[in-house]
């Protein structure tokens, strides 16, 4: 089961950490270079959070989609994002 997680921070990190092998494959977004390069152990495909095809393809393939990113005032970062 192939798994997308749109926010890869604290919280999702203990989910990749306690669930991995109920996972073929997990990708995410993070917004910094150090954030990749801190997960860079957990083996996962790490995006920047834009809607390039590369991510769309990650988010669009998987067969659960994880949003661990919080709502601003203005709305759902991830769902205008993503044009969901």
């Amino acid at each position: 089961m192939k798994l997308f997680i749109a926010g890869v921070g604290f919280t999702a990190g203990r989910l990749i950490a306690t669930q991995r092998p109920a996972f073929s494959h997990i990708s995410g977004t993070v917004r910094s270079a150090g954030k990749r390069a801190q997960l860079r152990a957990l083996d996962i495909d790490l995006f920047d959070g834009t809607a390039e095809p590369a991510t769309l393809a990650k988010a669009t393939s998987a067969d659960v989609v994880l949003i661990s990113v919080p709502p601003s005032s203005s709305g759902d970062a991830v769902l205008d994002q993503f044009g969901a």
